[in-house]
Parts: C-alpha cells; structure tokens; sequence
C-alpha cells in the first residue's frame, strides 16, 4: 500500500506490543500488522459515497414500505392471532437484533451476487469424454443451451 509508513521489513523487527500500539495509534493499519505477523487479512468492500440521487418516476418508497407494513398486519393476524403488542412476554430488542442479522446477510448475499455473477457454466470442469454423453452432475445433454 502506497499510505503504510513503516515497511513490512521494519515491523517485522519489533516486539509484538509496540507494533499493536502503533496499530492503536492508527500509525500501522491492522491489516498491514496482520499480514507482518502471518495471519489472514480482513477483506472489506470499499464502500464509496453515493452520488445524488436523479430524478425518475415511479412509486414513492414510503407508500411500498406502507403497503408493507399493512400486509405484515394481515399476516401477523392471520398467523399469531394478534397484532404486535406490547407485554408479550417475548424481549423486542433481542428479537429485533436477530431480524438486523438476518437483514445483514440478505444485504451481503445481495452485494456478493451483484459483485460475482453466477459464471454461465458452474460445472464446466465435470464435462464427459464426449459431447452427445449426459453432464456427470446434473445429466442433461451438453450440448443444451440451457445448461448450468
């Protein structure tokens, strides 16, 4: 990296504690005093700030999410009998907490797929010998346009 100030070499020297304080101070990132100590590195997205957002048609958010909230309702009445209440006897925060983790995932699972495409043929490598012989994992003919 182009922003570390001390050398891999440099860090490699010190004691272990001065080169975790460097890292408190912001000095070494952790990824550079990872990578000197021999452990894997952390890979982040590079999350770069949005640009305004242009003018376009359609229907407003507020009014989707709104639809959303009454068909919940629906459900909610239909499977637990009741509306959301408050006293259930349930804690709402570690319930909430569980659904932000489960929120968190979908999100990622999102930016991954959007970031790796699905490669057209995921099985290439399991071709047979010969091309009018049936795939060896899903057992469609080769040839199928559809094959994936």
């Amino acid at each position: 990296m182009t922003d570390e100030i001390f050398s891999d070499a440099y860090l490699a020297q010190l004691p272990y504690q001065k080169m975790l304080d460097l890292v408190k101070d912001g000095k070494v990132s952790p990824n550079q005093a990872r990578r000197v100590v021999g452990l894997p590195i952390y890979v982040t997205m590079a999350i770069e700030d949005q640009p305004p957002p242009k003018a376009s048609a359609g229907p407003a958010m507020q009014d989707l999410v709104l639809a959303d909230i009454e068909e919940r309702k629906r459900i909610g009445l239909e499977r637990y009998g009741q509306l959301l209440l408050p006293h259930t006897g349930r804690d709402a925060l570690v319930d909430l907490y569980q659904e932000l983790l489960d929120a968190v995932m979908y999100t990622r699972q999102v930016i991954y797929e959007r970031d790796h495409p699905k490669p057209l043929t995921p099985h290439l490598y399991e071709l047979p010998n010969s091309l009018d012989q049936p795939c060896a994992i899903c057992g469609r003919p080769v040839l199928d346009k559809v094959h994936q």
